[in-house]
């Protein structure tokens, strides 16, 4: 993947933020993160950009499953990797359900991560060329 891809991260725990950074950008990833769904959702991605979106299921004020159908209201069409510390098997596959690529537990292993990543970069990517056709 190019350095032009993003990976968005939404967390309220700012040590998981600051780790998740640090691995995606030393992948040769940009990383943004925010610490809640509401300041992410003030600054969503164009939907001409390749990205992901690694999501956090509790937090505050908007779950994780909540901005996933905000998202999904939206129509943006954002790859997401659900990564929690306090999923379900019910949560996990309602998530994937409604379109996540994955859900994953933490503690988390980072190179499982990043081949996630990957995937779900090339996925937004491919979602882009399938669209452009479609725009001609």
């Amino acid at each position: 993947m190019t350095t032009q891809a993003t990976v968005y991260i939404v967390d309220d725990n700012e040590a998981v933020l600051d780790g998740l950074s640090l691995l995606f950008e030393s992948a040769d990833l940009k990383a943004k993160a925010f610490g809640s769904c509401a300041e992410f959702l003030s600054s969503t991605p164009s939907s001409q950009e390749i990205a992901c979106l690694i999501l956090d299921v509790r937090m505050p004020k908007m779950t994780g499953p909540e901005l996933q159908a905000e998202l999904l209201h939206r129509k943006i069409d954002l790859p997401i990797i659900f990564l929690s510390g306090h999923g379900n098997i019910p949560l996990a596959v309602k998530t994937v359900q409604l379109g996540a690529i994955d859900f994953l537990t933490k503690p988390v292993d980072s190179q499982q991560l990043l081949d996630k990543v990957q995937k779900a970069l090339t996925l937004s990517a491919n979602r882009h060329k399938e669209n452009a056709i479609y725009r001609t």
